[in-house]
């Protein structure tokens, strides 16, 4: 008899690929089908005996769900699933657009908040609690915003990115402060924007995209178990990334995988540029008019 890798007690039960008893087994299964399961230890720790605790240890010995009530989903309705979360996104965009005399003000401000609906309506943010939740948008908004920004303007066959309209999606100051050096600002505007046009990107792609963008938690801010769920989601998209490259791309399908991730990289150097230059405009405001 070995132990069991949750309780800890002798069984010769071999289930899910490990030595996980049946008692467990049967718990397990339950948890994952419960309506009103615990969100944390009814004993202010890790007691190892209530349920709450038992399912942590079902998590840690390698079995991670997608969700208590469904199986993992399939490789055509992860996709059609965020293909309709970003058509609600674009269709709420689009209904703004019908205002007159809309500014940069007003445009930051609603694709916030379209950004924030189209997360909370990814599976994993139904697994999280509510703090977590407010710190997986908090972490993903400006990646997503920013890889948002990009694919329309690629759509539209555009070289920079812009809100509906053509209204500029920089802020007023930074436009002012680099007024003579546009070139900095069009960098910003063109970088991402050039790197999707490189390499053809499908639809698809960049649904998948975004999901594995949002899926990158800080672990210093999520629970052990919400870093697990947000983590197994973040495997989850990039594997289904990697088996559509397969399919799709049967002669270069790795070097396909790779391209597409390259993507990540080059909106956060695009971040990374913006935020320098928002330094670079405050610290100029500042220089000029030290009062303030």
């Amino acid at each position: 008899m070995n132990p069991c890798v949750v309780c800890g007690k002798g069984t010769t039960a071999f289930n899910y690929g490990a030595n996980f008893c049946n008692a467990c087994k049967i718990f397990y299964q339950r948890a994952m089908k419960a309506e009103n399961f615990p969100t944390e230890c009814l004993n202010e720790g890790n007691c190892l005996k209530c349920r709450f605790c038992r399912y942590q240890l079902c998590l840690q010995a390698g079995l991670h769900p997608p969700t208590r009530k469904s199986p993992s989903p399939g490789f055509s309705s992860m996709l059609k699933h965020l293909e309709i979360l970003d058509n609600q996104r674009k269709e709420k965009v689009l209904s703004y657009s019908q205002v007159p005399n809309l500014n940069f003000n007003f445009w930051a401000e609603a694709t916030y908040q379209t950004t924030v609906e189209f997360i909370s309506g990814l599976e994993v943010s139904k697994l999280l609690n509510d703090t977590e939740q407010m710190v997986l948008v908090w972490q993903s908004v400006r990646k997503y915003n920013t890889l948002c920004f990009a694919m329309r303007a690629y759509t539209d066959q555009k070289d920079m990115v812009a809100f509906p309209k053509g209204v500029n999606p920089l802020p007023p100051e930074l436009n002012l402060y680099f007024q003579n050096f546009p070139c900095v600002l069009n960098k910003i505007r063109s970088n991402v924007v050039a790197k999707l046009r490189e390499i053809l990107i499908t639809n698809d792609e960049f649904l998948l995209i975004s999901a594995i963008l949002i899926c990158d938690p800080v672990p210093s801010m999520f629970t052990e178990s919400g870093l697990s769920h947000v983590y197994w989601y973040q495997r989850l998209y990039t594997s289904t990334l990697f088996q559509y490259c397969q399919t799709h791309y049967p002669e270069n399908g790795p070097s396909r995988f790779s391209d597409l991730l390259s993507v990540i990289g080059v909106v956060i150097q695009t971040i990374e540029m913006y935020e320098n230059a928002m330094v670079h405009a405050k610290l100029g405001a500042h220089l000029l008019n030290p009062s303030h």
